[in-house]
């Protein structure tokens, strides 16, 4: 079970974020908006890409001692942050 979460979506870790409604008004605190905002996002887009990278800043507190599935959701953030997509608006 735990080899699922290595290969954990950004969608997944976000959810997993929202879950953790104990940590919102502590560790979860700044992040909890942005990760609201990527949740409505198009999963594969730049947006998405430049949202993982705030959320990763503001998750420096929370650790496994958290939540135990924190590392598992920055890694997945982190490959999220990496990737990048053309955009496919018309004219751009």
């Amino acid at each position: 079970m735990k080899e699922h979460y290595k290969n954990m979506t950004v969608k997944e870790a976000l959810q997993v974020i929202l879950n953790d409604t104990k940590h919102y008004g502590t560790s979860l605190n700044y992040a909890i908006n942005y990760v609201k905002a990527a949740s409505c996002m198009e999963e594969g887009s730049e947006e998405l890409r430049i949202q993982c990278l705030y959320i990763l800043t503001n998750l420096e507190h929370w650790t496994i001692k958290q939540n135990p599935l924190a590392r598992d959701v920055k890694a997945a953030l982190k490959r999220g942050a990496k990737k990048r997509y053309v955009n496919t608006v018309a004219g751009v």
